[in-house]
């Protein structure tokens, strides 16, 4: 049996944060993507595919709300581990 911390569950939360991201109920998404985000760091690290694939939400869930100063340094982030992880190259 899956508990909240499986993988497919937190999978489910990143993408229902998406979807909350997208029909503007911003509270809710930073609130559960906060969460994901948190938990897919403590199990696999910073620089697992699904972690930064959070961190990128995030990112743009905080830009949306208007927190630039927050989005920006996250958004970075997001970005050098995708480059460490994959290459600079990879699209």
């Amino acid at each position: 049996m899956w508990g909240p911390d499986h993988a497919s569950t937190l999978s489910a939360k990143h993408n229902l944060a998406s979807i909350l991201h997208q029909t503007g109920e911003l509270e809710r998404a930073s609130s559960l993507i906060q969460e994901t985000l948190a938990k897919r760091r403590q199990y696999w690290g910073d620089d697992d595919p699904q972690t930064i694939t959070s961190m990128g939400l995030m990112a743009s869930i905080l830009s949306s709300r208007g927190d630039l100063d927050a989005a920006l340094p996250l958004f970075r982030e997001a970005v050098e581990r995708s480059r460490s992880a994959y290459g600079a190259d990879h699209s």
